[in-house]
This record gives C-alpha cells, sequence and structure tokens, in this order.
C-alpha cells in the first residue's frame, strides 16, 4: 500500500500533525500509520555552499573574481545531517505516493 510523506518545518509541527493523522507507530525521526508517513526538518536541513567550498580563490575576496558563479551548490548543514538522512531515506521509500510540504510558506 502506497503512503503519503509529510515533512514538517520542526519536530513540534510534525508531531502535531502524526496525532491529528492517527500516525502513533514512532520510530526515531518520524512517525507513520498504514497511510501516512510525517517526519520533520530541523529548521535548516542544508544550506548554500560557502564560496571557499566551491573554490579556494575565493577564501580571499578579489574584485576580480566578482560575480561569484550563481550555481555554488548545497551542502548538508552539520548540526542536521542525522535528521537529512532520514528525511532522505524515507524520500526515497517504494511506498511513498506523494510527499507533502509541510513547513512555512516564506
Amino acid at each position: 500500500m502506497s503512503k503519503i510523506l509529510i515533512v514538517a518545518e520542526k519536530p513540534a509541527a510534525g508531531k502535531d500533525i502524526a496525532r491529528i493523522l492517527g500516525a502513533t507507530e514512532s520510530s526515531n525521526g518520524y512517525m507513520e500509520n498504514e497511510e501516512y508517513i510525517v517526519t520533520w526538518a530541523i529548521g535548516h536541513l542544508i544550506g548554500l555552499k560557502d564560496p571557499e567550498e566551491i573554490d579556494e580563490k575565493f577564501k580571499i575576496w578579489n574584485v576580480d573574481d566578482l560575480p561569484l558563479p550563481y550555481d555554488n551548490g548545497l551542502k548538508v548543514l552539520a548540526g542536521t545531517k542525522g535528521q537529512y538522512k532520514i528525511v532522505k531515506s524515507l524520500i526515497q521509500r517504494d511506498d511513498i505516493s506523494y510527499l507533502i510540504n509541510a513547513g512555512d510558506v516564506g
């Protein structure tokens, strides 16, 4: 049976959504039932790479290097690596048919 994955912005919101949907089976970083899996971010899970992570020459600012590359890539933030791995593994599950973003709109 396929399930709907809901990703909330923070644990408190995710747990409230899970309670409302009856997703009471608790696991590390998410809750689920027969229809839903509810997980959460912890603030930001990923961020933009720092300029020097793209190229060492950007470690020291030089006007000749401007503009910086637009597509500078993403990195998993150190404090959220564990939850990032949980969310990623849930997204990749074969039984997920839909993903709902339950985070802030702004």
